[in-house]
């Protein structure tokens, strides 16, 4: 039985413990459990028989003394399933929130020990292939490792400014399988892309640990696997493969309160807006910001699945999604690169840091007749492409959806940036938003890079 301290928040109630499931430990399996996450998983009622099994194999012809070539078989696969639960307890610690509640801090408790045990006694149970992987980089040598119920051949590796590795995954046609990667950090420390097939994701916030990163995915047999390093930031010019042909959760921010982090009612030229983009999407799903289904209504965090597109128009003062972005109490790895600031009768685009960004400013008193609004694209913890988009008033926002829908979607290889700043004029002064083909103004304040 290993313990660790955990952490002196909450009163040592984040202490974990490994425990041993079966006997013997030689090819038994460690799992954690944790006291004020209380029950233990279900799965673990039967595990016992799953370890013996093991036992039984390990032995094999040798009578009463263990096999070590089939003992290393059973512990490469475990080891693994125990690193696994290290690796996942190493991000709880890091991203656990500050001041919870006792039934709070046992829920996430509880969430941790359920998947990581589950994970971890099915890759026991399955026993996946270990396959460890020597590429060069610049002369040195590293090791990546696949972790898989399929069979993995052809691997391939190759670098210059960026890595890629490749490998194809067979098995009993049309069957699932699932595959972990370990990819050394001194080779690669990142953002990765993943191609399984024709589907494609960004990978933001790999786990990690200090040594790798770990990506895992699953699919159908038989399939091909491409992972690329890629660039930490995306790019406007990615918008048709991050949003046009990828799956799309178009979140409005509703017209009615109460809503999350007591947000207010949004206008209907928040909605209008958002239709200059939708027409540029092939597979869009639309919802409001009060459905639990698309917004979390206790933190406002965009709800959707690993490598979907989240777009949403309307600033923090009407869009939850916007304001969590934007809240200093949100982790780093879900925050937008520009906020929203008022002062003294001003409004303000700052970096996500508080520091001012020259120009990018107006007084309340003049956004009749002009405005400004922010595009930002950027990925988000849980390995989504969020798109927002909104202005100082209600006219900025429905004069970026004019600017994507005329400037930034036609020229799109032009727009190598992840955020832009725009200030829009009303120069032929007929009080309605133009485009800036039509007599109005549109001046780029400022953009990254």
């Amino acid at each position: 039985m290993v313990a660790v301290s955990g952490d002196p928040r909450y009163d040592g109630r984040l202490n974990c413990m490994w425990g041993e499931y079966g006997n013997p430990p030689i090819v038994g399996l460690f799992v954690p459990s944790i006291a004020h996450a209380e029950e233990p998983p279900s799965i673990l009622n039967s595990f016992w028989n799953n370890v013996w099994e093991k036992r039984d194999y390990a032995y094999g012809s040798c009578g009463s003394y263990y096999d070590p070539v089939r003992v290393r078989e059973i512990q490469d696969y475990t080891f693994f399933a125990e690193d696994y639960t290290f690796w996942k307890y190493d991000e709880l610690m890091t991203t656990i929130p500050e001041g919870l509640s006792d039934s709070e801090l046992k829920t996430h408790l509880q969430e941790y020990v359920d998947c990581t045990v589950q994970v971890a006694t099915q890759i026991y149970i399955l026993e996946p292939q270990v396959s460890h992987h020597t590429v060069t980089q610049e002369e040195n040598e590293f090791q990546i490792t696949t972790v898989s119920n399929s069979t993995i051949n052809a691997f391939q590796f190759s670098a210059s400014s960026d890595i890629e590795i490749s490998f194809n995954i067979t098995g009993t046609p049309d069957t699932s399988g699932f595959c972990y990667v370990t990819i050394p950090i001194e080779l690669w420390n990142g953002w990765f892309k993943t191609t399984i097939g024709e589907e494609q994701y960004i990978i933001s916030e790999p786990l990690q640990n200090d040594c790798d990163s770990l990506l895992n995915f699953t699919y159908t047999h038989p399939n091909q696997v491409t992972i690329t390093g890629c660039s930490a930031e995306y790019l406007l010019a990615d918008f048709d493969l991050l949003f046009t042909s990828n799956n799309v959760r178009m979140i409005y921010p509703w017209d009615n309160t109460p809503k999350p982090l007591g947000c207010e009612p949004a206008m209907v030229s928040d909605w209008t807006a958002s239709a200059f983009i939708y027409t540029k999407l092939e597979n869009v799903t639309e919802g409001v910001d009060t459905d639990s289904n698309f917004v979390n209504q206790t933190t406002g965090k965009a709800v959707g699945d690993l490598g979907v597109g989240i777009i949403s128009f309307g600033g923090p003062v009407v869009n939850p999604v916007v304001k969590y972005s934007e809240s200093d109490s949100t982790p780093i790895a879900d925050s937008a690169p520009i906020k929203f600031h008022d002062e003294g009768g001003v409004c303000y685009f700052q970096h996500r840091n508080g520091s001012s960004i020259p120009e990018a400013n107006l007084p309340y008193s003049v956004l009749d007749n002009q405005d400004m609004f922010v595009i930002e694209l950027y990925g988000d913890a849980d390995g989504r492409y969020m798109l927002l988009c909104y202005g100082l008033g209600w006219k900025g926002t429905y004069a970026a959806g004019k600017y994507f829908d005329t400037e930034i979607y036609p020229n799109l290889e032009s727009y190598n940036a992840s955020w832009i700043i725009v200030k829009w004029e009303d120069t032929n002064g007929d009080g309605f938003v133009n485009a800036p083909a039509e007599g109005d103004t549109y001046t780029i304040i400022a953009s990254n890079p």
